[in-house]
């Protein structure tokens, strides 16, 4: 959880920074009972989607207690002056293996469907984080955002090709 990714997320709380433990380089991001909330990503939509036939991918990677029951990863499309025009979760529970080996990462996705989501103007803001609503201790590494190309293809959605 190195500050070397992409712009757009909040500074962690130092006390946040894990160095004992990562999937990856040599810190990751701890969850605490304390924090209903993650760190956040946020960026405006315009300049990182080519079409609104794109997705965007969020993925990362988790390390859970026994004792975990779930978090959700949210992503939310919002106007600039805060108006909600999607918001979507993906729940831990539904990517952790039934018989999983204790003291494994766990990769945690969502993907939005920009298709799908009404976007109003050029200047609508994407937010992404960690809802801790059941307030465990977990841990959070490889937190990234992704922009995937779309098929208008499929919907018979009629755009201009390049020849």
């Amino acid at each position: 959880f190195e500050q070397t990714g992409p712009s757009g997320f909040t500074t962690p709380e130092a006390q946040q920074l894990a160095d004992s433990i990562s999937f990856s380089g040599k810190t990751s991001y701890f969850m605490d009972s304390t924090h209903e909330w993650s760190l956040n990503f946020s960026c405006q939509l315009n300049p990182i989607m080519k079409n609104e036939n794109n997705f965007i991918d969020i993925s990362l990677m988790t390390k859970i207690q026994d004792s975990f029951t779930d978090a959700v990863l949210v992503a939310t499309i919002e106007t600039v002056d805060g108006k909600q025009v999607y918001w979507g979760g993906a729940s831990f529970q539904k990517f952790v293996p039934i018989s999983r080996t204790p003291n494994t990462w766990i990769p945690v996705h969502h993907s939005i469907k920009l298709s799908d989501v009404p976007l109003v103007n050029d200047e609508m803001v994407l937010r992404t984080y960690v809802w801790n609503l059941k307030h465990q201790q977990f841990f959070i590494d490889d937190y990234g955002i992704l922009v995937r190309d779309g098929n208008p293809v499929i919907y018979s959605l009629l755009e201009n090709f390049n020849k």
